[in-house]
């Protein structure tokens, strides 16, 4: 649990938010969504059970931007 309108209250102040997710459905984003009313455009996610590896993500956070 996290408390909802601090995390909504520093969100709002950023231009652009970035979603990591290891699911193909970026679940946590659409939760996020509708319990924040926040929308994440930009979603990062890996669905092959492998771990995110420090280049590909920097690749993907840089291509977000």
């Amino acid at each position: 649990p996290f408390k909802k309108t601090s995390v909504i209250e520093e969100l709002k102040k950023s231009k652009n938010i970035i979603s990591i997710e290891n699911n193909i459905t970026g679940q946590f984003a659409s939760l996020f969504n509708s319990e924040t009313g926040i929308h994440i455009h930009n979603k990062i996610l890996k669905y092959d059970g492998r771990p995110f590896y420090r280049d590909e993500l920097l690749n993907e956070i840089r291509r977000c931007l």
